[in-house]
């Protein structure tokens, strides 16, 4: 587990939150899932409007409290992010630039041939 995977853990066992006993999505908690969308919907805003007002202290800070928000996430829910992670990098390592709907200079678009990470078999 990595450092910021650790620090996640620490503060929710501090705070008595309790991980999911396999990976899953709590849908019997529907108050839960509510919130952590919530939550990263509000670091999300947080995030443009320190882009829009050009505050770099903020934009980090959002950036920050957003990967904390949504790596807290994965571990309520019990995902194996480290796992996802580097089948997510493989695969990612494998596009190219290119133009796209989202941007004619920034983006990495899949190639011919290329494959998706295979989640699922990390849930297995």
């Amino acid at each position: 587990m990595n450092k910021y995977l650790k620090d996640i853990e620490e503060f929710h066992k501090k705070f008595n939150y309790h991980q999911r006993k396999t990976p899953s999505i709590p849908q019997d908690n529907t108050e839960l899932v509510t919130f952590r969308i919530k939550f990263i919907e509000e670091e999300l805003n947080e995030l443009k409007v320190a882009i829009g007002d050009n505050n770099v202290a903020n934009a980090l800070d959002a950036l920050v409290d957003m990967t904390y928000v949504i790596l807290g996430t994965a571990w309520l829910f019990n995902l194996p992010f480290d796992a996802a992670w580097s089948e997510v990098h493989k695969a990612n390592m494998k596009k190219i630039r290119g133009k796209s709907n989202r941007s004619e200079h920034y983006d990495c678009i899949k190639p011919n041939g290329w494959q998706a990470p295979d989640i699922q078999k990390l849930l297995r």
